[in-house]
C-alpha cells in the first residue's frame, strides 16, 4: 500500500495521474504481473504492465520470438516473420485460419535483442471504432531486463485516449493481457 502511495505521489508530480494498479501474486507475496494505467495532463494515456519472472532472459527473448513458443502461450494458430518490419498474426481460435478474418496481425516495427521489442496493431474490421480511430497512434513496447533472480519485463502500451469507450476498453485490455501473462509464466516456468 505504501509502495502504491508512493509511487501516486511520484507520477502526480511527474505531470502523470495513477488511474488504478492490480497485481496477481504468486511464489508468496511477490507480485509477478502489475498492471497500471496512467494518464497524463495532456490527455494520453498508457497501460503499463510489469511481468516477473524466474526463467532466463534466453528462455524469455524466445518466448517472444519464435512461432513454436508464441503457440504455447499467446494463440492456437500463429505466423510468425520475426523482423524488423515483419508480423506476426495469431489466431486465437483452435480451430482458426491465418486468412480468417478475426485474425489479429501485430507489425514488428522494431527490436533490439533481449532487451526491446515495439510492435503495432493493424485494426481488424470487428475492432472497436475508438480502437480503429487510434490505430495509427498505439504501440505496445516491451522491455526485457535480467535480474538477479530471472527476468524483468515491462510491457507500455501507448496511444490510448481518456475517452468513456477507451477506458472501458483498457479494463478489458489489463485483464487479458494479465491472463495472457500468466500463461507465459507458466509457459516459461513449467
Amino acid at each position: 500500500m505504501k509502495r502504491a502511495i508512493l509511487l501516486s505521489s511520484l507520477l502526480a508530480l511527474s505531470g502523470t495521474f495513477l488511474i488504478f494498479q492490480t497485481g496477481s501474486t504468486s511464489h508468496g507475496e511477490k507480485k509477478q504481473i502489475e498492471s497500471q494505467i496512467v494518464k497524463e495532463k495532456n490527455g494520453d494515456v498508457f497501460m503499463i504492465q510489469t511481468i516477473h519472472t524466474t526463467a532466463s532472459i534466453d528462455k524469455v527473448w524466445e518466448a517472444y520470438t519464435t512461432e513454436k513458443a508464441w503457440k504455447q502461450w499467446v494463440a492456437p494458430v500463429v505466423k510468425m516473420d520475426f523482423k524488423i518490419g515483419g508480423k506476426i498474426q495469431s489466431n486465437y481460435r483452435p480451430d482458426g485460419k491465418i486468412t480468417d478474418p478475426d485474425t489479429i496481425q501485430i507489425n514488428i516495427i522494431n527490436y533490439v535483442p533481449k532487451k526491446v521489442i515495439t510492435y503495432q496493431a493493424v485494426a481488424a474490421e470487428h475492432w472497436p471504432k475508438a480502437l480503429k480511430d487510434q490505430e495509427k497512434r498505439m504501440y505496445n513496447i516491451v522491455t526485457f531486463e535480467e535480474t538477479k533472480t530471472g527476468t524483468k519485463m515491462v510491457s507500455y502500451g501507448t496511444g490510448y485516449t481518456n475517452s468513456p469507450e477507451m477506458q472501458n476498453l483498457l479494463k478489458f485490455f489489463v485483464s487479458a493481457n494479465e491472463m495472457t501473462f500468466k500463461k507465459l509464466i507458466q509457459y516459461l516456468e513449467k
